[in-house]
């Protein structure tokens, strides 16, 4: 696990953004709530670190950010448009 941004110089923050934004990347099967929980914890308290320091750093959405930023929500995005049809067919098979 990577130190906090919050407690990293300014000019090592992008990078460290960066790394964290890749390891974001990782994904979990969210169909057995007991596998992988602790690093389903470390991933949530990671995107909720990047969420406020973004929110609280000025400067630190740089080019090379955004781009890893991108990457991350596209590559987990379809994950979860694939999890709520599987979700809504089977509230539709259930009400038949």
């Amino acid at each position: 696990m990577f130190v906090a941004v919050s407690d990293t110089a300014a000019g090592d923050q992008p990078g460290l953004v960066v790394r964290k934004l890749q390891q974001c990347c990782v994904v979990f099967n969210f169909d057995d709530p007991l596998a992988d929980v602790k690093s389903k914890e470390v991933k949530r308290a990671c995107l909720n670190e990047l969420i406020t320091a973004l929110n609280d750093t000025r400067g630190l959405l740089t080019e090379a950010v955004c781009m890893e930023l991108v990457h991350m929500v596209s590559h987990t995005r379809f994950i979860c448009v694939q999890f709520s049809s599987d979700l809504v067919r089977g509230l539709i098979t259930k009400k038949s």
